[in-house]
């Protein structure tokens, strides 16, 4: 029997695929995406309903790979998830988050009490260095 491929996969792909996510495939499929997310700090503060506003400031770039190994940075305008999480990794919000190049500041309010956050936290991206993207969360004040 006739056995298919890759190459008839992406074909595939390409004609369910919306325009504009077409640049997923080309970069994920054809070519080598590198992403450096790191969570550089976590600020949290309970408020007076007992709610939580957690702050997570960010820095993000995207790098193309070649075959030979050469990095080159390019603009990031990508969604990505974004996480806070609490007593046994239960998710307090899950979202997919614009992120561009640079760094950046999200905030979100959460009705538990947080214990971490991160962006990309299920590693969904070929990341540098995965380890940093999540970070525990210390509640100021106490």
């Amino acid at each position: 029997p006739p056995y298919t491929n890759s190459l008839e996969l992406l074909e595939c792909l390409e004609l369910e695929t919306p325009d504009s996510l077409h640049y997923i495939l080309e970069e994920w499929l054809k070519g080598l995406i590198l992403f450096r997310c790191r969570i550089r700090e976590v600020t949290c503060e309970e408020l007076d309903d007992g709610s939580y506003r957690v702050d997570v400031f960010y820095s993000a770039d995207k790098i193309e790979a070649d075959e030979l190994g050469d990095e080159k940075v390019i603009e990031l305008h990508d969604y990505i998830d974004f996480g806070v999480f609490g007593a046994d990794h239960e998710i307090l919000y899950l979202e997919r988050k614009l992120l561009t190049s640079g760094t950046g500041r999200i905030t979100v309010t959460v009705a538990e009490t947080p214990l971490l956050a991160g962006i990309d936290p299920y590693l969904l991206l070929l990341d540098m260095n995965p380890e940093d993207n999540v970070m525990k969360i210390v509640i100021a004040g106490k």
